[in-house]
């Protein structure tokens, strides 16, 4: 899957600034400092040097094109993160329990055995399913089943052929708006379906060969000319899809429909069937990021055989639950999406896959248990007295500025008031005590987890919007920025040394993780952020003709 970043809309960070050795923390990191110095060379001969030195001789490991602090970050995060887990797994806890769901999720993914003798048997009663559609409403009903919720606003392409994304309009800040993403192909963008060039044209016959494998390993009659027959359905939906590109233009995705548009706008997919299935058939309102995929799409469910249909959806099922099914099936996905997409040579150890499946589907469950050990409530105390220090120091200097016309330094100032940063982890965690969880039962894991989020994510169109919702785990060494709404999110991953230390010095904190955070509320009011009122609504709020001073006065 795809992934990309939204210049105006979504933003993943890992702090865009440049970190040096910080001071030494108390605790863990005591002698940080002292490793990277180098003591042979004299302070005022070369400081640069004297202070670096014997990090500049850190070794890069094989495979890596760079080696920096955050990715010993992310190094060490991902081990914490692999012991509890694995503790959790090891160990008996009660069930119902956080520990008990993240352990034996954990463990069924690790079940290797239990998953051989399976086969492809779990996926015989939705391959019944799908062999059962008949007609246009069916497929339809069918395709509302496939509704993909994972997206989140991150995915050029979603795993299905639409993905919902549950966020607040943007024109309205008090609701939550069902956003429509276009989706189902089984490679990366659309361009590798539609460009001329030999190269996409070579990928596009290594990509029907893998279907067609796929097809073969499922005991699937005559897979080559089906395979042939996905390709070529996928080719169409690519050709409707619209470019990566768009994906920078918010105005290009603002597209409002109601669901009367739908049957409009978009003919060939039985609506009433598709959102009756999908579980939102009292939703009104929608935000249609690509028409021309929505009506290209449904415009080939009305136009396409049956059979062709049909085919793509049993390829696309198996794809989906690749890494729960037999290894064979696993083994050919990573020869395509592994060595062919992504030149890798050898596949992952099995270990690295179960705890990435467990963080995306328990994420906070599994941060509950990183923020207990590494990041405690005091830790969080003093990054939020932080961020609350920066906040006061925007406010002074915007009040202050000269070339600020006083229009827009009152709106600047507006929207710093609104500007909701969260850090560490949410104030109220994901409840998951209805989620089941079953060792032994990967893919039964696997399903419900899924509709456990699904489900989640869909019951919010029903509530106001929530301006403090958390919008990554804990335990990912990054941030979020969402300009609609207005709100930013430094995870517990990030606020550790070497960027912040909630025993350490203040100075190294603010100099540091500090500046990192200062960093990204200035695009809260940059050319990515000025379209966005206070309440994260779409409106430019610069005076005309005031925006291009900035940079005449950082000259």
């Amino acid at each position: 899957m795809a992934l990309f970043r939204f210049a105006v809309l979504v933003t993943i960070l890992a702090f865009a600034v440049a970190l040096v050795t910080v001071a030494a923390p108390v605790d863990q990191n005591a002698s940080t400092q002292d490793n990277d110095i180098d003591r042979s060379v004299r302070p005022g001969d070369d400081f640069y040097r004297y202070a670096n030195g014997n990090w500049l001789r850190t070794a890069i490991s094989a495979g890596q094109t760079g080696y920096d602090t955050r990715a010993m970050l992310v190094e060490k995060t991902n081990q914490r993160v692999r012991t509890l887990i694995q503790d959790a797994a090891a160990a008996q806890p009660v069930q119902g329990s956080i520990a008990q769901k993240v352990g034996d999720y954990y463990a069924s993914f690790m079940d290797e055995d239990g998953i051989e003798a399976k086969g492809l048997t779990p996926l015989a009663d939705e391959m019944a399913v799908i062999s059962a559609i008949t007609n246009k409403e069916s497929l339809s009903a069918y395709l509302g089943t496939t509704l993909n919720s994972e997206v989140d606003g991150l995915t050029a392409n979603a795993d299905h052929i639409f993905g919902v994304w549950v966020n607040q309009s943007f024109t309205a800040s008090d609701r939550y708006v069902f956003h429509l993403l276009q989706g189902g192909l089984g490679m990366p963008v659309r361009e590798d379906y539609i460009d001329a060039s030999p190269k996409a044209a070579d990928l596009r016959a290594h990509y029907r060969v893998h279907i067609a494998a796929i097809l073969k390993l499922a005991d699937i009659a005559d897979p080559e000319t089906k395979a042939n027959r996905i390709l070529s359905l996928e080719i169409r939906m690519a050709q409707a899809h619209a470019p990566d590109s768009d994906a920078a233009d918010v105005f290009k995705q603002n597209n409002p429909w109601q669901r009367a548009d739908f049957d409009a706008k978009a003919p060939g997919i039985d609506w009433d069937a598709y959102f009756k299935s999908a579980g939102v058939v009292g939703q009104s309102e929608f935000i249609v990021w690509q028409p021309s995929a929505v009506t290209g799409t449904s415009a080939l469910v009305g136009s396409e055989d049956l059979d062709a249909w049909k085919d793509y959806l049993r390829f696309h099922l198996i794809e989906h639950y690749a890494s729960v099914l037999s290894k064979a099936v696993a083994v050919e996905d990573f020869a395509f999406y592994g060595t062919i997409l992504s030149g890798m040579q050898q596949m992952a150890d099995r270990s690295n896959d179960a705890i990435r499946a467990t963080n995306a589907a328990l994420g906070q469950a599994v941060g509950q248990f990183y923020t207990q050990y590494y990041f405690p409530p005091e830790a969080k105390a003093r990054a939020k007295a932080m961020v609350g220090d920066l906040i006061s120091a925007y406010r002074a200097r915007i009040s202050n500025l000269t070339w600020m016309s006083p229009r827009t330094k009152q709106k600047a100032l507006a929207k710093l008031a609104t500007l909701r940063i969260g850090v560490g982890y949410p104030d109220t965690w994901i409840d998951y005590s209805t989620l089941d969880v079953v060792r032994g039962n990967a893919f039964g894991n696997m399903r419900r987890a899924e509709a456990f989020n699904r489900s989640r994510n869909l019951a919010k169109l029903k509530l106001p919007a929530d301006p403090d919702e958390w919008r990554i785990d804990p335990q990912i060494v990054g941030a979020v920025i969402l300009f609609s709404p207005n709100t930013e999110t430094f995870s517990a991953g990030i606020l550790q040394p070497p960027y912040f230390d909630s025993q350490g010095d203040t100075a190294s904190n603010y100099g540091s993780a500090g500046a990192g955070i200062a960093h990204e509320i200035s695009h809260s009011f940059d050319e990515l952020g000025n379209i966005y009122d206070e309440r994260g609504r779409l409106g430019n709020w610069w005076t005309a003709g005031r925006s291009g001073q900035l940079p005449r006065s950082g000259n």
